[in-house]
């Protein structure tokens, strides 16, 4: 017996085992293969939102006692799926015991539950499936503003007895002034300006913008930040700012 073409012969075994692609009727393992591919290409928020579909499908499959594959996808299940996240999922990691999810967050769970089984067709793992009936649902959101008016007010007030908040109101300012969010602009770089111009990679949608600078938010950002920006958490952020 050729001991070492056996032991050659079970490390390859081995590793092709180890390669077999996942088996295209597991639902779950195919998300988790999903949520990999995506994890250099999306910010962690959005992997957030790929491991929530995840979750919700386990809550309602042990809801409904009855096991969920690709081949549960119709508009029953659709129906179903909506009425449990609505009035029956009860919302983990809450101090209160809080059941159903608002409208626009189970419409971030049907549009990426769509975006996904779409890709697992696009790749042929699994067999077309007609998501016509998938609708997203949604509600109208209060869209709430300031004017430049009111931006310069903030930026007028005389906080000379609180002179810790100057910085959070200047970056507040900042934003404003440049419609970034709150992952962008406190991660921003004296770097990032060139030729009046703000390059900022976004880390929510991974994607390049490229913001022409006023003359106020250049003036914020080259004078109060030119080393760098203050480390600051968004709850205590928005803390200040209320104050503010």
């Amino acid at each position: 017996i050729d001991v070492a073409s056996l032991e050659t012969d079970n490390a390859t075994i081995e590793v092709l085992a180890k390669a077999k692609p996942k088996n295209s009727n597991d639902l779950y393992g195919q998300i988790d293969d999903y949520i990999t591919s995506k994890e250099k290409k999306v910010s962690k928020a959005t992997l957030t939102v790929f491991k929530n579909v995840k979750e919700h499908l386990q809550a309602f499959e042990a809801y409904r006692k009855k096991a969920i594959t690709f081949s549960s996808f119709d508009y029953s299940f659709y129906e179903s799926f909506i009425d449990f996240l609505t009035f029956e999922y009860k919302q983990p990691r809450r101090k209160d015991k809080i059941i159903g999810l608002k409208i626009n967050t189970i419409g971030k769970t049907i549009k990426q539950l769509r975006i996904f089984i779409k890709d697992r067709v696009r790749r042929k793992i699994i067999a077309p499936i007609d998501l016509t009936d998938f609708k997203i649902p949604e509600e109208e959101t209060d869209a709430i503003y300031l004017t430049y008016e009111e931006i310069a007010q903030i930026y007028n007030t005389n906080l000379s007895l609180y002179p810790f908040l100057v910085e959070y109101r200047d970056l507040f300012v900042l934003a404003c002034l440049t419609g970034l969010r709150f992952s962008d602009f406190s991660t921003l770089q004296p770097k990032d300006l060139r030729n009046n111009m703000l390059y900022k990679k976004q880390e929510k949608s991974d994607h390049w913008v490229v913001i022409p600078m006023r003359k106020e938010a250049k003036e914020i950002f080259t004078n109060q930040f030119k080393e760098c920006l203050p480390q600051l958490t968004n709850p205590e952020f928005n803390r200040h700012i209320k104050t503010i």
